[in-house]
């Protein structure tokens, strides 16, 4: 991958395929209304402490249309054998609920804030917009796991998608807190050189499957 950039200093950088780490689709609310993304290709030396004047090796495309973004990733990862939008896996409906009721009470605390320095009795309706943007946030969750990659999508407001291949999996967790356990829900989260991805909550099985191909086969 060659990317170069800069206007008064120009600075040129080339990324073997093999040491690509993750690409990172970031698209924000606003900038998926004009029909762009964000592109973010990190190796292990990005997000691991460097010696004193090294740089990072990660590279950033900041504006891609948004049909150009397939392409684009697929130019990085030539063996990519899903999509990265429109065949994903949605989380449990449990876990929706749980979004919803989250984002309700978050939202709730703030009016409650606000209500305290400037009252006013309709600050207490943002409880209902964040129990709708919770519920869209969980909607527009998605995750596949394939032979060779991972696919992690979340987000409303600032959507960003991971796209990760098994190969670079360190090791894997599969986590449950007593919320979890009451709606019979599982977490997978994945480490892998320089950071780590948890799937969306799932149900005890899916979970407990998804776990058992990532050990067994990373």
């Amino acid at each position: 991958l060659h990317f170069e950039a800069g206007l008064f200093t120009r600075r040129r950088m080339d990324i073997p395929l093999k040491k690509l780490q993750m690409v990172q689709i970031a698209e924000p609310i606003l900038r998926r209304a004009m029909g762009f993304a964000t592109l973010l290709f990190d190796t292990a030396a990005s997000n691991a402490p460097g010696a004193p004047g090294e740089v990072a090796t990660e590279a950033c495309v900041p504006m891609v249309g948004a049909e150009d973004v397939p392409d684009r990733v697929r130019a990085a990862f030539p063996g990519l054998d899903t999509t990265i939008d429109g065949d994903l896996l949605p989380c449990a409906p449990w876990a929706v609920a749980r979004s919803i009721v989250v984002g309700a009470l978050q939202w709730t605390a703030l009016a409650a804030v606000v209500h305290l320095a400037v009252p006013q009795p309709t600050v207490w309706a943002l409880g209902a917009v964040g129990g709708m943007l919770g519920f869209l946030d969980a909607r527009r969750q998605g995750w596949r796991v394939t032979e060779r990659f991972i696919v992690i999508r979340r987000g409303f407001l600032a959507r960003n998608t991971w796209v990760l291949p098994r190969e670079k999996v360190q090791s894997v967790r599969w986590t449950q807190g007593p919320l979890l356990r009451l709606n019979r829900l599982g977490r997978v989260v994945i480490w892998f050189p320089g950071g780590r991805l948890a799937l969306h909550d799932v149900a005890e099985a899916e979970a407990a499957a998804v776990f058992g191909s990532l050990r067994d086969r990373r």
